[in-house]
């Protein structure tokens, strides 16, 4: 076989340079289904830009995609507050007559149903109310004689009437006098009925006296809701006066958090904004709720305005007198492109988002980011809102990436 001209061998070599350099310079593509099994040479950082995963591998991975979405943000204003209880859901059970405890079955810290009974009180109101219900019982029936007795002369005295053995007026007055016996026959039996109601309603004492002495002769201190004892002043044997505190029950479900708010935030504050709360009990939690009610004068002192927040309590982990750090959500001032905190990855020391370019084909994208919104991060630059981004599953993708890179 005879050897090429010069100048054509020189022309394909030339030709063959250029295609292997605009193979080099041009981008590269993995596919995490035929990545080698064996170390080849190791491949610069920054030259992969995409990656292939079949639509069964990304399922193997967990991968999920949604589009980023467009946000409202504003700023947020830190500030310090107190836990309290709930004021709207916190009953103060006091003594509703005078005596002296017998009795306290619960403790700080113990769950009561409504209705359950939390101390028992020795009280002379038991016996003055059975003495008046007799008295009114004895009242009545004298009142019913008299009735009786002047329904008969009424009856009398019209007959005598129809013989006019009287005069109109002698049957008038025998006729006032039974009117006046019914109304006091009806004003016996309402006092029979208060006296029988107090002792056995609000005393919740048998008006006979019979049964349980305990029953008989104590008054029960009831809860009057489902919650928790937070306070307790009664102690067995104490004397008590009407209207003495003897416990605090309050439902924990919720409780409020008091904030002071510096007088220069106010005018960003109002009912209804969101709330985060921390605590130092639980430093990984964070509390989720809204401002209820701001108060209606600043502490002269500190020159601050108390708010409060309402924050739902599940499982009770929120105590009253713990300190809290709150974040208050100031309306929104601007939109702006959010991605969940999952979706961004640090590949080589920088953030970035893995943007799905077709079902089977994702693309690292550096982004900058911004404000952070409890689970949701804002991107400032590198994204559009419309882009399909890697919210679960971005760290198999930045695993394969490496992988491919020799990294």
């Amino acid at each position: 076989m005879k050897p090429l001209p010069k100048t054509l061998a020189l022309l394909l070599g030339l030709t063959l340079l250029v295609a292997l350099a605009g193979c080099k310079n041009g981008p590269q593509t993995i596919s995490a289904a035929a990545l080698p099994t064996t170390e080849g040479p190791a491949q610069k950082p920054g030259k992969l830009t995409q990656i292939s995963l079949s639509e069964a591998a990304q399922t193997n991975a967990g991968i999920q995609v949604e589009t980023g979405s467009s946000t409202g943000l504003g700023q947020t204003l830190e500030a310090n507050g107190m836990v309290t209880a709930n004021g709207d859901r916190t009953w103060h059970v006091g003594a509703f007559v005078p005596g002296r405890i017998a009795e306290v079955f619960v403790n700080l810290g113990d769950h009561v149903n409504a209705g359950d009974v939390l101390a028992r009180l020795h009280t002379h109101e038991i016996h003055d109310t059975r003495a008046m219900y007799f008295q009114a019982r004895e009242a009545l029936r004298q009142a019913e004689a008299r009735m009786a007795f002047a329904e008969r002369a009424r009856d009398r005295a019209r007959r005598l009437l129809v013989l006019q053995a009287i005069s109109q007026e002698q049957t008038d007055q025998a006729e006032t006098e039974w009117k006046s016996t019914v109304a006091a026959t009806e004003s016996a039996k309402a006092g029979v009925t208060r006296e029988r109601t107090h002792l056995e309603e609000v005393l919740e004492i048998p008006f006979d006296a019979a049964g349980n002495p305990e029953d008989v002769e104590t008054i029960k201190i009831k809860s009057p809701v489902t919650g928790v004892v937070i306070e307790r002043k009664a102690t067995a044997g104490s004397v008590v006066n009407s209207g003495d505190p003897l416990l605090t029950v309050s439902d924990t479900t919720s409780v409020w958090v008091i904030v002071n708010v510096n007088e220069s935030d106010l005018a960003a504050v109002r009912p209804g904004l969101s709330a985060a709360v921390r605590v130092k009990a639980w430093p990984d939690r964070e509390f989720s709720g809204r401002i209820q009610r701001l108060g209606e004068s600043l502490d002269p002192t500190t020159r601050t305005l108390q708010v409060r927040v309402l924050v739902p309590n599940p499982g009770g982990l929120l105590k009253p007198e713990m300190f809290a750090s709150v974040t208050l959500a100031r309306p929104a001032a601007r939109t702006a492109i959010t991605v969940p905190r999952s979706a961004v990855q640090d590949l080589r020391g920088k953030p970035v988002v893995f943007q799905q370019l077709t079902a089977t084909v994702f693309q690292p994208v550096p982004v900058v980011l911004g404000t952070s919104l409890g689970d949701r991060v804002e991107i400032t630059q590198g994204l559009q809102a419309a882009a399909r981004i890697v919210v679960a599953g971005s760290f198999a993708l930045k695993s394969e990436m490496l992988r491919g890179s020799g990294e």
